[in-house]
């Protein structure tokens, strides 16, 4: 199976705090997985650090083949160049607890609306990866 996603021994805290220690987990491509646990335990931490709004302090991420983030010989987190993580950025999402949609599109316009805006699609184009999405 095609691996999307993988998190590797990564570890992140804020002034002293330890939020995720050690947390390593794989994503293949048609899964669905839940990151579940009491508030506070880190999982909006690990959302972000995936999706690189947080950068972690050990470990490594790489997203669908590309490593973004890895350790090195010093043991701190080393992130690519911008470009390869701009790349990246684009190949993940994250839709937040309160999320809000647009009251006024239809559920197709929402899904779409970002790869119109972001990455330069077609309507069409969109649509068609939208329902392909949908389809799954």
């Amino acid at each position: 199976m095609e691996q999307i996603l993988s998190v590797s021994h990564i570890s992140k805290s804020f002034d002293g705090n330890e939020v995720l220690h050690d947390i390593s987990l794989e994503v293949n491509r048609g899964e669905v997985i839940a990151v579940i646990g009491p508030s506070g335990s880190g999982k909006s931490t690990l959302l972000r650090c995936i999706n690189q709004l947080e950068r972690i302090d050990q470990g490594s991420i790489s997203v669908c083949g590309e490593t973004m983030v890895e350790t090195d010989a010093a043991r701190r987190a080393v992130y690519r160049d911008k470009d390869v993580l701009r790349k990246i950025r684009l190949r993940v999402g994250l839709v937040f607890q309160n999320f809000n949609l647009f009251p006024h599109f239809s559920v197709l316009r929402n899904i779409t609306e970002a790869p119109m805006q972001v990455l330069g699609q077609s309507q069409q184009e969109a649509d068609a990866n939208a329902r392909d999405l949908l389809a799954k």
